[in-house]
């Protein structure tokens, strides 16, 4: 496709050469003529016109730039889509697998297009499985539309053309490891199993569309955290964790992990002065608010419709709904080292309620406290450089007592 314009425009000067050959003599009578001077300058405008067309085509050619007029952005991914692809470090093959006759096919190309658009990482092709059977045998593909993607020596596939499908596809395949989501349980906390109103089935799936592993935890059982924990998620306690389980988790945050606590109401009073060791005041309240009614909620959904600058909730734009929420907000003096952001408030209609025996719910200007109320907020521990040297002997020395035991191919 490159030599296609050279090729014309060696035509071009062949043309040109052949024209002032059989008309040299006519030319040569131009030029003595005192028109010509008039007929020169014209030439030259229409060079210097030319000239600048071609470098704005030059310019547009090097930096294309699409916009979307489209009231609902249906030529445009998402925020989230366009970040991991800006963060792709490999490139990514995808094979699609689609007959002529596909009526998804179109969609799945256009969609394709804009991620290329965003990333010259992302490489596309698509193939006729009836041309093509020996590529259908070698991918094992069973049904028309699947799609493969495939990074180094990991592959994924989906046969579906919705954009969140392609963007978690694709963020299997680009990420380094596979991080591991530890969710507590052994103190009434909801399964990951569970697919009723209050189970994690649901999140425990989407999470591994991202290939984020998703494990049950009985910390009670152990006194340090699996090796490949990322992420340790506590999922409403309804009772109080063990004093060694919190002892646990303390030296685990300090060291530099992360967890993600949701607690519920009249639930596990024991983390109260636990949190408040991290520059968290848990109240014991219940949100009321009676604009969730006006949505389609009741008054113990207080709804979320904006949130506070931080970077979990930049570009988050969905209102959301927490059924049976309570407020957490920050110590006037929190701890050294600990630095607390109000991630989420409920509405300025929204209160605080304090009285959380009696049977019909008001407000109590002398007890209760006036909304706009802090939901949801998070601690950024600051992580020494005597605590880091302290962890790596400390991971050295364990991995110098195991290797005994990796000879043999026990784990431990």
């Amino acid at each position: 496709k490159k030599t296609i314009p050279y090729i014309l425009f060696l035509l071009g000067l062949v043309s040109l050469a052949i024209y002032i050959y059989l008309n040299l003599a006519v030319l040569k009578q131009g030029f003595k003529r005192k028109s010509f001077l008039y007929s020169s300058n014209l030439f030259i405008i229409i060079i210097l016109a030319l000239g600048i067309l071609v470098l704005i085509n030059y310019f547009f050619a090097r930096h294309h730039n699409r916009f979307d007029f489209t009231e609902s952005k249906i030529h445009s991914l998402s925020d989230q889509s366009v970040t991991v692809l800006k963060n792709l470090k490999n490139e990514i093959n995808i094979k699609c697998f689609f007959r002529e006759g596909n009526f998804s096919r179109s969609n799945m190309e256009n969609l394709l297009e804009i991620y290329s658009y965003h990333s010259s990482k992302i490489k596309h092709e698509f193939i006729d499985p009836d041309k093509n059977p020996g590529l259908v045998k070698r991918y094992e593909i069973t049904t028309d539309g699947t799609t493969i993607f495939e990074s180094g020596d990991k592959d994924s596939r989906i046969t579906t053309t919705t954009e969140e499908d392609i963007t978690n596809a694709v963020i299997k395949i680009s990420r380094e490891k596979k991080k591991s989501i530890y969710f507590l349980e052994g103190h009434g906390e909801e399964s990951i199993e569970e697919s009723g109103e209050r189970g994690y089935s649901l999140a425990k799936d989407e999470l591994e569309k991202l290939a984020y592993e998703v494990k049950k935890l009985t910390l009670a059982l152990s006194d340090n955290f699996p090796d490949d924990l990322s992420l340790l998620v506590i999922p409403g306690p309804v009772k109080d964790l063990l004093p060694n389980e919190l002892e646990t988790i303390r030296n685990y945050i300090q060291k530099g992990g992360r967890v993600f606590f949701m607690i519920d109401p009249e639930t596990a009073p024991g983390l109260i002065p636990f949190f408040q060791e991290f520059g968290f005041q848990l109240a014991d309240d219940l949100i009321v608010d009676t604009v969730a009614r006006l949505l389609g909620g009741d008054y113990f959904m207080p709804v979320i419709s904006e949130y506070e600058y931080h970077d979990i909730t930049d570009k988050f734009r969905y209102a959301t709904f927490l059924p049976y929420a309570r407020s957490v907000d920050k110590l006037e003096n929190t701890p050294e080292g600990v630095s607390i952001d109000i991630l989420a408030k409920s509405s300025p209609n929204s209160w605080s309620e304090r009285e959380l025996d009696q049977k019909e719910v008001n407000f109590n200007e002398k007890i209760d406290k006036q909304g706009p109320i802090s939901i949801a907020a998070v601690a950024t521990i600051e992580y020494k450089e005597e605590q880091k040297e302290e962890t790596k002997d400390t991971e050295e020395k364990k991995d110098a007592e195991e290797e005994p035991e990796e000879e043999t191919g026990t784990q431990a």
